[in-house]
């Protein structure tokens, strides 16, 4: 867990961050990165991946009702910021199936 977090949420979310010690993300893509089949173009050196990981991170985080983001490293690579809410109300259940004909019957 991190103590840095959007201004004024640190009592309603709870706050993560990330940081990697790669090549860094530059400014210009800091949000272009969680675009579907995209990475940085400081990553594109053959290492692999699809440019899919922080497209899907973000789905599911916002589905959370919070919010992910990346900036550039402290010192170097990059740093990825969660701030997810600690009092989210759960969505309805689905409705139950409808009981089958033989439960019916017995």
């Amino acid at each position: 867990l991190s103590d840095i977090c959007l201004p004024g949420s640190q009592d309603d979310a709870l706050c993560f961050s990330i940081t990697d010690e790669g090549p860094g993300i530059p400014d210009d893509e800091t949000e272009q990165v969680f675009n579907k089949f995209i990475q940085s173009s400081k990553t594109k050196t053959g290492a692999g991946g699809t440019g899919l990981g922080l497209s899907i991170s973000r789905q599911i985080v916002e589905a959370h009702g919070g919010l992910i983001w990346a900036e550039k490293g402290r010192t170097h690579g990059a740093e990825f910021r969660l701030a997810l809410p600690r009092n989210r109300r759960q969505p309805p259940l689905p409705p139950s199936p409808e009981p089958l004909a033989a439960e019916q019957t017995s």
